[in-house]
């Protein structure tokens, strides 16, 4: 058994690790949510524009 300062020190890289996990999960959530919704978004906006001359 160590002390609380060595098994802390033990802990650090691990939980290093899990917080880059979690960052780079979250950066492929959002970039496949902004994949899927990017080209609905221009569409509305575009129809929002131009109107009904868009869908002609």
């Amino acid at each position: 058994m160590g002390t609380p300062s060595m098994e802390a020190e033990r802990k650090l890289p691990r939980m290093e690790k899990l917080t880059e996990k979690t960052t780079r999960m979250l950066l492929t959530v959002l970039l496949l949510f902004l994949a899927t919704e990017m080209p609905q978004g221009v569409l509305a906006l575009l129809s929002g524009i131009y109107g009904r001359s868009f869908f002609m």
